[in-house]
């Protein structure tokens, strides 16, 4: 008799959930657990997981916390990209990085649980899901991509966990803890006029961008940053005021707006000194003589050949050099310095931006830094022991054009450790 009640007891502990659909069950979950984990692909490392790609799924999905007894911590660049059917996406504690485009236009994603464990969003991460309305972020969050949101047109709602370190929100606006940068206004916020706080210094990338209900905008005498991309296709902003203790004007801050367009002269300069439009014909750009900072500026559809930077320049973006077949440098200046197709800072510690069409480079030996090349089919590059910094995933296009591109660098560099923690194949010397 004790033992058929033993036994009904234990039939009645597994039949009951299976009839009421209790997740708690172990055989479920184990079940289920398999089945979600085999939706994904994923690249192994020594003490941890990435997920790399996604395969054929319904549009709702849970990350698994662990693979094959290590621990998923992230999700690789571009692993969901432009993924029609994910419509909701949950996260465990485990996972602590979201790297840049990892869920770039998923345009039905409308729902997403970070969990408790996430520190950091890449570049781009979740940009062009145009259909998040709202977003939550917990209090592990200390690093969130400049343009991590761009495009989102139906975000209208941001909230931050109250304990988070790092972020805040204020008039629905997600600030800096501390309120002196601005991170980013949902794009769907209706805004109109804005008066920027006083304790804000940093207008930070693409933090009102495509913002159509803003018209005018006053910004305080403390704010030395606007960041690139910052005001961008806000179509209807006619009004804003610019401080006098401006250090930096980023790319493309202003592009198509109203307050642009309105401008008539050929050099749209802010303060006399920031170039930021130039509204000029033809494959030469002369950039005039007293302008030290150049914003991209140039008309998409125009092709500039040439780039001419007088001594005055001290701060060239990116953007403005990379699109550019030549660049001059004046003699005299005393910041930039053209060698062999390469520019660089005036110690040229810094290699800023490499023109050169060879398949094979070798980085001089007393570069620190390196910024940027020119994408060509590259082969091979030769980075010496001297190097300490390489933005991530600098030689993807690289990689991408020639399976066999390769770094050439010493045991124990940092060259050798990028090339590692980055996935490109490398040849010790």
């Amino acid at each position: 008799m004790k033992r058929n009640l033993i036994i009904c007891i234990i039939l009645f502990t597994i039949i009951v959930p299976f009839m009421f659909g209790c997740s708690n069950n172990p055989l479920i979950n184990s079940t289920d657990n398999a089945a979600n984990a085999s939706a994904f692909e994923y690249k192994t490392f020594s003490n941890h997981v990435e997920i790399t790609d996604v395969k054929n799924h319904n549009d709702v999905l849970t990350i698994p916390s662990e693979y094959n007894g290590k621990p998923v911590t992230r999700i690789a660049p571009g692993a969901f990209y432009n993924d029609a059917n994910l419509k909701k996406i949950t996260f465990p504690d485990s996972i602590i990085g979201i790297y840049n485009d990892a869920f770039l236009s998923c345009k039905n994603l409308t729902e997403i649980d970070f969990g408790n464990g996430l520190q950091t969003v890449g570049d781009f991460a979740f940009a062009d899901c145009n259909s998040l309305s709202s977003i939550y972020i917990p209090k592990s969050v200390v690093s969130i991509g400049s343009n991590a949101l761009l495009g989102t047109k139906k975000l209208t709602k941001i909230e931050v966990a109250a304990d988070n370190p790092k972020f805040t929100v204020m008039d629905g606006i997600l600030y800096s803890k501390d309120r002196t940068q601005i991170v980013r206004c949902p794009v769907n916020k209706s805004v109109d006029n804005y008066k920027i706080p006083s304790t804000v210094k940093d207008i930070g990338d693409c933090s009102f961008s495509y913002n159509l209900s803003i018209k005018t905008i006053n910004i305080p005498e403390n704010v030395t940053r606007i960041g690139d991309n910052a005001f961008e296709s806000d179509t209807n902003l006619n009004n804003i005021s610019f401080p006098n203790k401006l250090s930096y004007i980023g790319d493309n801050a202003l592009h198509h707006t109203a307050w642009i367009d309105r401008q008539n002269e050929e050099f749209v300069t802010i303060n006399k000194n920031f170039l930021i439009a130039w509204k000029g014909t033809g494959d030469t750009f002369d950039i005039p003589q007293g302008i030290t900072h150049v914003s991209w500026c140039h008309d998409s559809n125009i092709l500039i050949r040439t780039t001419n930077v007088p001594k005055s320049v001290c701060d060239l973006s990116q953007k403005t050099i990379s699109s550019a077949s030549i660049i001059n440098v004046d003699s005299e200046n005393k910041t930039y310095l053209m060698i062999d197709n390469t520019l660089y800072n005036h110690d040229k510690t810094r290699l800023i931006y490499a023109f050169f069409t060879e398949t094979d480079y070798t980085v001089p030996n007393n570069v620190i830094e390196i910024c940027a090349f020119k994408v060509i089919p590259m082969r091979s590059i030769v980075i010496p022991d001297s190097v300490k910094k390489i933005p991530p995933y600098l030689f993807s296009n690289a990689k991408y054009t020639n399976t066999k591109f390769s770094i050439y660098c010493h045991a124990g560099s940092y060259a050798e450790k990028y090339a590692k923690e980055y996935g490109f194949s490398y040849v010790l010397q």
